[in-house]
């Protein structure tokens, strides 16, 4: 895993490298090899800095009172779409499940174009055999 730019991510929370490091909890050395691009985080720095970024932005969306969306596409398009034939084949416990999260996934789009709520695509990892 790799953090995309700590520089970025730094310079959008408008710290100093030596408080950002703090937060990051690594010397003030280490942030500037990472930005210099001499050196990359270790997993561990860099799950805390892809965190450090998420909360950021979703702290900045909330100053906004815009609410985020984290959704995957392929259930987007699975879900907005047609149900195509196996439809007929489902009980009626999985059609009401089915219309459920449908339900959910256009109010979501919903939002999105009234300009009330920002989503984001995020594709899941595969999964290691």
């Amino acid at each position: 895993m790799y953090a995309r730019k700590p520089l970025a991510i730094r310079a959008a929370m408008g710290l100093s490298i030596r408080r950002f490091a703090k937060l990051v909890g690594v010397n003030k050395s280490t942030v500037n090899a990472w930005e210099q691009r001499r050196r990359n985080p270790s997993n561990l720095a860099a799950r805390k800095l892809h965190s450090i970024e998420n909360s950021f932005h979703r702290s900045q969306n909330l100053r906004n009172n815009i609410r985020v969306s984290y959704v995957n596409p392929e259930k987007l398009a699975y879900y907005t779409g047609k149900p195509g034939t196996p439809w007929r084949t489902w009980t009626w416990k999985r059609r009401l499940s089915f219309m459920a999260i449908r339900k959910k996934y256009e109010t979501i789009i919903a939002e999105a174009q009234a300009g009330r709520r920002i989503i984001e695509y995020r594709v899941p990892k595969a999964k290691k055999p």
